[in-house]
This record gives C-alpha cells, sequence and structure tokens, in this order.
C-alpha cells in the first residue's frame, strides 16, 4: 500500500519495514545512519503499536542502542542478503532469513518469530530456513556478508588484471 501520509501508515501498522540508505563515511568510520533513525523515531512517535524491524545496513549494536534510546523492545533486525541486479529474485528466493532481537524477551522473541514467518510466506521457496538469533549476531552477519562480498570483487579483478 503506498501512502503519502506515514504518520497515518505507522499508525495503523503491525510492522514497519526500514530499508532506507546507511553510507559509510570512511572519513569518520562511521555508518551514516541518520534516515533509519529518523523513520524510527517517526514510527515510535505515533500511538502505534507496530514493531520496527530494519533491513538497512548497520553498524554492531545499534539496534539495542535504539531500543535502549526509546525505551522499548520493537525493534527488530533483519538483515537482507541482496546480490546487485538481483534484488527482487533474492527477496523472492532468500537463502536463509535471519531475524535478531533480545532472546531473553518472550514478547520480543514472539515479534521476530513472526517476522521471520512473514518474511517466509512472502518467500517463493518453502524451505528456507528462518534463524532466530541475537541482534548483534544478526547485524554482525550482515556486516561480515558485506565484507566477503567485497573480498570476492577485489580478488576476482586482482586475478583479472594478473592474467593480462
Amino acid at each position: 500500500m503506498a501512502v503519502t501520509d506515514g504518520e497515518d501508515a505507522y499508525r495503523n501498522a503491525d510492522m514497519v519495514i526500514v530499508a532506507t540508505p546507511t553510507y559509510y563515511d570512511s572519513a569518520t568510520n562511521r555508518f551514516d545512519t541518520s534516515a533509519v533513525e529518523s523513520v524510527v523515531e517517526q514510527v515510535l512517535g505515533t500511538d502505534s503499536r507496530a514493531f520496527v524491524v530494519i533491513k538497512s545496513t548497520v553498524p554492531v549494536d545499534f539496534t539495542m542502542e535504539l531500543n535502549r534510546r526509546y525505551h522499548t523492545n520493537r525493534i527488530l533486525f533483519s538483515p537482507e542478503f541482496l546480490r546487485e541486479t538481483r534484488a527482487l529474485y533474492d527477496n523472492l528466493h532468500p537463502s536463509r532469513i535471519i531475524v535478531g532481537c533480545d532472546a531473553g524477551d518472550e514478547d520480543m522473541r514472539g515479534k521476530a518469530e513472526r517476522c521471520g514467518s512473514l518474511l517466509s510466506e512472502a518467500s517463493l521457496e518453502t524451505q528456507t530456513p528462518v534463524l532466530l538469533v541475537g541482534t548483534r549476531e544478526a547485524e554482525a552477519a550482515k556486516l561480515f556478508a558485506n565484507t566477503y562480498l567485497a573480498l570476492r570483487v577485489s580478488f576476482s579483478m586482482n586475478w583479472t588484471l594478473m592474467r593480462r
């Protein structure tokens, strides 16, 4: 559903997925998470009971810090593993679905299970593994996957140049 009034949409939502850009600034050695934080603040500022699922690349401990800052347990992290030019295919055919939450919080774990179930149902695959892990592990998995892919590209380019 497309809307022009975010506050109205957030108020009536059960779940809000945040997938905004987070650029890494090598000069400051930090991610620019301002877009993610802005959406989370907007959602939590309404009288919504929706839980928030961050899918953007964020630093480790970011989700836990947001939950702490806003005195809530409604923010989860679920990394996406999308290849360039293959985003739609990768969303419809995920190799795995990871949802990070505070495992000691039963309410949060229930939200994480629901999120994993909804993402699995949206997939065209029937046996996609859904992994519930801590938010730190989920955030780290996304960063490690990005680093691995960057290394593959770098090695591939170097190999190609060496063969010339």
